[in-house]
Protein backbone atom coordinates (compact mmCIF):
# COMPACT_ATOMS: atom_id res chain seq x y z
CA UNK A 1 0.00 0.00 0.00
CA UNK A 2 2.80 2.42 0.90
CA UNK A 3 4.82 1.42 -2.16
CA UNK A 4 1.81 2.11 -4.42
CA UNK A 5 1.32 5.53 -2.83
CA UNK A 6 4.98 6.38 -3.40
CA UNK A 7 4.84 5.23 -7.05
CA UNK A 8 1.69 7.28 -7.79
CA UNK A 9 3.21 10.29 -6.05
CA UNK A 10 6.39 10.07 -8.13
CA UNK A 11 4.30 9.79 -11.29
CA UNK A 12 1.99 12.67 -10.36
CA UNK A 13 4.80 15.08 -9.45
CA UNK A 14 7.66 13.77 -11.56
CA UNK A 15 6.08 13.39 -15.01
CA UNK A 16 4.82 17.00 -15.23
CA UNK A 17 8.24 18.23 -14.07
CA UNK A 18 10.13 16.16 -16.66
CA UNK A 19 7.89 17.21 -19.54
CA UNK A 20 7.95 20.82 -18.34
CA UNK A 21 11.74 20.67 -18.54
CA UNK A 22 11.70 19.23 -22.08
CA UNK A 23 9.07 21.66 -23.38
CA UNK A 24 10.80 24.59 -21.71
CA UNK A 25 14.21 23.80 -23.22
CA UNK A 26 12.65 23.42 -26.67
CA UNK A 27 10.73 26.66 -26.22
CA UNK A 28 13.87 28.53 -25.15
CA UNK A 29 15.69 27.19 -28.20
CA UNK A 30 12.87 28.34 -30.51
CA UNK A 31 12.76 31.78 -28.88
CA UNK A 32 16.49 32.18 -29.46
CA UNK A 33 16.19 31.01 -33.05
CA UNK A 34 13.29 33.36 -33.76
CA UNK A 35 15.15 36.27 -32.15
CA UNK A 36 18.19 35.58 -34.33
CA UNK A 37 16.01 35.64 -37.47
CA UNK A 38 14.06 38.81 -36.65
CA UNK A 39 14.88 40.41 -33.31
CA UNK A 40 12.45 43.32 -33.12
CA UNK A 41 9.34 41.63 -34.59
CA UNK A 42 9.97 38.52 -32.49
CA UNK A 43 9.86 40.55 -29.28
CA UNK A 44 6.30 41.68 -30.11
CA UNK A 45 5.29 38.10 -31.00
CA UNK A 46 6.57 36.84 -27.63
CA UNK A 47 4.68 39.39 -25.52
CA UNK A 48 1.46 37.36 -25.20
CA UNK A 49 3.24 34.22 -24.01
CA UNK A 50 5.38 36.20 -21.59
CA UNK A 51 2.37 37.96 -20.04
CA UNK A 52 0.59 34.61 -19.55
CA UNK A 53 3.82 33.18 -18.11
CA UNK A 54 4.25 35.88 -15.46
CA UNK A 55 0.54 36.18 -14.67
CA UNK A 56 0.41 32.46 -13.92
CA UNK A 57 3.31 32.83 -11.45
CA UNK A 58 1.53 35.81 -9.89
CA UNK A 59 -1.91 34.19 -9.55
CA UNK A 60 -0.63 30.87 -8.18
CA UNK A 61 1.66 32.69 -5.72
CA UNK A 62 -1.36 34.60 -4.37
CA UNK A 63 -3.42 31.38 -4.16
CA UNK A 64 -0.73 29.80 -1.97
CA UNK A 65 -0.52 32.76 0.38
CA UNK A 66 2.64 34.43 -0.90
CA UNK A 67 2.93 38.19 -0.55
CA UNK A 68 3.77 39.87 -3.84
CA UNK A 69 6.67 42.29 -3.43
CA UNK A 70 6.88 43.36 -7.08
CA UNK A 71 6.17 42.04 -10.56
CA UNK A 72 7.04 42.85 -14.15
CA UNK A 73 4.93 41.09 -16.80
CA UNK A 74 6.94 41.60 -20.00
CA UNK A 75 9.36 43.86 -21.81
CA UNK A 76 10.16 44.63 -25.44
CA UNK A 77 13.78 45.15 -24.43
CA UNK A 78 14.66 42.57 -21.73
CA UNK A 79 16.81 44.15 -19.03
CA UNK A 80 16.19 42.04 -15.94
CA UNK A 81 19.01 39.72 -14.81
CA UNK A 82 18.73 36.73 -12.49
CA UNK A 83 21.54 37.25 -9.96
CA UNK A 84 22.03 33.50 -9.37
CA UNK A 85 22.05 32.12 -12.93
CA UNK A 86 22.93 35.28 -14.87
CA UNK A 87 19.98 34.66 -17.22
CA UNK A 88 18.26 37.57 -18.93
CA UNK A 89 14.62 37.67 -17.84
CA UNK A 90 11.71 39.06 -19.86
CA UNK A 91 9.63 39.48 -16.71
CA UNK A 92 9.59 38.49 -13.07
CA UNK A 93 7.40 38.04 -10.01
CA UNK A 94 9.07 38.60 -6.65
CA UNK A 95 7.22 37.26 -3.62
CA UNK A 96 7.88 36.31 -0.03
CA UNK A 97 6.15 33.93 2.36
CA UNK A 98 6.15 32.71 5.95
CA UNK A 99 8.83 29.98 6.18
CA UNK A 100 6.75 28.24 8.86
CA UNK A 101 3.70 28.01 6.58
CA UNK A 102 3.60 24.49 5.10
CA UNK A 103 0.86 25.41 2.61
CA UNK A 104 2.97 28.25 1.21
CA UNK A 105 6.03 25.99 1.02
CA UNK A 106 4.08 23.32 -0.84
CA UNK A 107 2.85 25.96 -3.26
CA UNK A 108 6.36 26.57 -4.56
CA UNK A 109 6.09 23.41 -6.68
CA UNK A 110 3.02 24.81 -8.46
CA UNK A 111 4.35 28.38 -8.62
CA UNK A 112 7.49 27.25 -10.43
CA UNK A 113 5.61 25.15 -13.01
CA UNK A 114 2.57 27.46 -13.22
CA UNK A 115 3.34 28.75 -16.77
CA UNK A 116 3.38 25.20 -18.16
CA UNK A 117 0.01 24.41 -16.60
CA UNK A 118 -1.50 27.78 -17.57
CA UNK A 119 -0.30 27.73 -21.19
CA UNK A 120 -1.38 24.08 -21.55
CA UNK A 121 -4.82 24.91 -20.19
CA UNK A 122 -5.31 27.86 -22.56
CA UNK A 123 -4.14 25.80 -25.54
CA UNK A 124 -6.48 22.92 -24.58
CA UNK A 125 -9.47 25.24 -24.12
CA UNK A 126 -8.70 26.98 -27.42
CA UNK A 127 -8.47 23.62 -29.20
CA UNK A 128 -11.76 22.42 -27.69
CA UNK A 129 -13.57 25.72 -28.46
CA UNK A 130 -12.27 26.19 -32.01
CA UNK A 131 -11.81 22.62 -33.22
CA UNK A 132 -13.41 20.11 -30.85
CA UNK A 133 -12.73 17.58 -28.13
CA UNK A 134 -10.71 14.42 -28.86
CA UNK A 135 -13.07 12.57 -26.53
CA UNK A 136 -16.06 13.15 -28.85
CA UNK A 137 -14.76 11.23 -31.88
CA UNK A 138 -14.64 7.77 -30.35
CA UNK A 139 -15.14 6.45 -26.86
CA UNK A 140 -11.97 6.65 -24.76
CA UNK A 141 -11.47 4.19 -21.93
CA UNK A 142 -8.55 4.78 -19.60
CA UNK A 143 -7.14 1.27 -19.31
CA UNK A 144 -4.55 1.03 -16.54
CA UNK A 145 -4.19 -2.74 -16.33
CA UNK A 146 -0.77 -2.66 -18.00
CA UNK A 147 1.79 -0.25 -19.42
CA UNK A 148 0.98 -1.34 -23.00
CA UNK A 149 -2.72 -0.60 -22.50
CA UNK A 150 -1.81 2.75 -20.96
CA UNK A 151 0.32 3.63 -24.02
CA UNK A 152 -2.48 2.47 -26.35
CA UNK A 153 -4.80 4.92 -24.63
CA UNK A 154 -2.32 7.73 -25.24
CA UNK A 155 -1.89 6.77 -28.91
CA UNK A 156 -5.67 6.57 -29.31
CA UNK A 157 -6.10 10.08 -27.92
CA UNK A 158 -3.38 11.50 -30.16
CA UNK A 159 -5.02 9.89 -33.20
CA UNK A 160 -8.30 11.56 -32.26
CA UNK A 161 -6.59 14.93 -31.90
CA UNK A 162 -4.98 14.62 -35.35
CA UNK A 163 -8.27 13.44 -36.89
CA UNK A 164 -10.37 16.36 -35.72
CA UNK A 165 -7.56 18.81 -36.55
CA UNK A 166 -7.45 17.64 -40.19
CA UNK A 167 -11.26 17.74 -40.44
CA UNK A 168 -11.70 21.12 -38.76
CA UNK A 169 -12.90 24.35 -40.33
CA UNK A 170 -9.92 26.04 -42.01
CA UNK A 171 -10.46 29.42 -40.32
CA UNK A 172 -10.76 27.81 -36.88
CA UNK A 173 -7.66 25.71 -37.48
CA UNK A 174 -5.59 28.71 -38.61
CA UNK A 175 -6.81 30.78 -35.65
CA UNK A 176 -5.89 27.98 -33.25
CA UNK A 177 -2.41 27.64 -34.81
CA UNK A 178 -1.85 31.39 -34.40
CA UNK A 179 -2.91 31.21 -30.73
CA UNK A 180 -0.71 28.16 -30.24
CA UNK A 181 2.35 29.85 -31.79
CA UNK A 182 1.94 33.12 -29.86
CA UNK A 183 1.71 31.22 -26.57
CA UNK A 184 4.25 28.45 -27.15
CA UNK A 185 7.24 30.45 -28.40
CA UNK A 186 7.66 32.13 -25.03
CA UNK A 187 4.98 31.06 -22.55
CA UNK A 188 6.54 27.69 -21.69
CA UNK A 189 10.07 29.05 -21.22
CA UNK A 190 10.88 28.36 -17.58
CA UNK A 191 13.97 29.95 -16.07
CA UNK A 192 16.50 28.22 -13.83
CA UNK A 193 14.87 30.01 -10.90
CA UNK A 194 11.45 28.59 -11.86
CA UNK A 195 12.80 25.04 -11.75
CA UNK A 196 14.59 25.66 -8.44
CA UNK A 197 11.40 27.08 -6.95
CA UNK A 198 9.44 24.01 -8.07
CA UNK A 199 12.05 21.59 -6.69
CA UNK A 200 11.94 23.31 -3.27
CA UNK A 201 8.18 22.72 -3.07
CA UNK A 202 8.25 19.12 -4.29
CA UNK A 203 9.17 17.31 -1.00
CA UNK A 204 6.25 18.78 0.95
CA UNK A 205 3.87 18.06 -1.95
CA UNK A 206 5.12 14.47 -2.01
CA UNK A 207 4.57 13.97 1.73
CA UNK A 208 1.04 15.38 1.62
CA UNK A 209 0.14 13.35 -1.47
CA UNK A 210 1.47 10.08 0.01
CA UNK A 211 -0.46 10.61 3.25
CA UNK A 212 -3.63 11.49 1.29
CA UNK A 213 -3.34 8.37 -0.88
CA UNK A 214 -2.84 6.16 2.18
CA UNK A 215 -5.89 7.64 3.91
CA UNK A 216 -8.05 7.27 0.80
CA UNK A 217 -6.96 3.65 0.39
CA UNK A 218 -8.05 2.94 3.97
CA UNK A 219 -11.62 4.00 3.16
CA UNK A 220 -11.74 1.99 -0.07
CA UNK A 221 -11.18 4.74 -2.61
CA UNK A 222 -7.79 3.56 -3.86
CA UNK A 223 -9.06 2.41 -7.30
CA UNK A 224 -10.92 5.66 -7.85
CA UNK A 225 -7.82 7.68 -6.99
CA UNK A 226 -5.64 5.50 -9.23
CA UNK A 227 -8.06 6.04 -12.11
CA UNK A 228 -8.08 9.82 -11.64
CA UNK A 229 -4.27 9.97 -11.41
CA UNK A 230 -3.83 7.91 -14.56
CA UNK A 231 -6.40 10.02 -16.40
CA UNK A 232 -4.61 13.20 -15.36
CA UNK A 233 -1.22 11.80 -16.37
CA UNK A 234 -2.60 10.46 -19.65
CA UNK A 235 -3.96 13.86 -20.62
CA UNK A 236 -0.73 15.58 -19.66
CA UNK A 237 1.44 13.12 -21.61
CA UNK A 238 -0.74 13.45 -24.72
CA UNK A 239 -0.59 17.23 -24.51
CA UNK A 240 3.15 17.19 -23.87
CA UNK A 241 3.79 14.88 -26.84
CA UNK A 242 1.68 17.07 -29.13
CA UNK A 243 3.46 20.19 -27.87
CA UNK A 244 6.88 18.65 -28.49
CA UNK A 245 5.85 17.58 -32.00
CA UNK A 246 4.33 21.00 -32.76
CA UNK A 247 7.31 22.91 -31.37
CA UNK A 248 9.63 20.69 -33.42
CA UNK A 249 7.63 21.62 -36.54
CA UNK A 250 8.01 25.29 -35.63
CA UNK A 251 11.74 24.66 -35.32
CA UNK A 252 11.81 23.37 -38.91
CA UNK A 253 9.80 26.38 -40.14
CA UNK A 254 12.09 28.86 -38.37
CA UNK A 255 15.18 27.15 -39.78
CA UNK A 256 13.74 27.33 -43.32
CA UNK A 257 13.10 31.05 -42.80
CA UNK A 258 16.66 31.47 -41.54
CA UNK A 259 18.09 29.68 -44.63
CA UNK A 260 15.99 31.84 -46.96
CA UNK A 261 17.15 34.97 -45.15
CA UNK A 262 20.81 33.95 -45.45
CA UNK A 263 20.44 33.23 -49.16
CA UNK A 264 18.87 36.66 -49.73
CA UNK A 265 21.82 38.30 -47.98
CA UNK A 266 24.26 36.76 -50.46
CA UNK A 267 22.29 37.71 -53.56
Amino acid sequence: MLSDAIIYTLMTLGIPYIFAYLISKLGLYLSGLLSAIMWKPSRYLMIIGEVIHELSHLIVAIIFGHKIVSFHLASIEPHLIDNDSGETLNGEVISKFNQNNGYAKMGRYFIGLAPVFACSLIICLSFKRLIGSPFTITSITINISSFSNFMNTIIHLMQNVMYIAFHANLFSLVLFLIIFMLISISGFNLSTLDFKTSIHGMPRCAIILIISLLLLSLIGLQKVVQYLIYKLITGFIVLACLLIISLSMLDIIFKIIEVIKVKQMFK
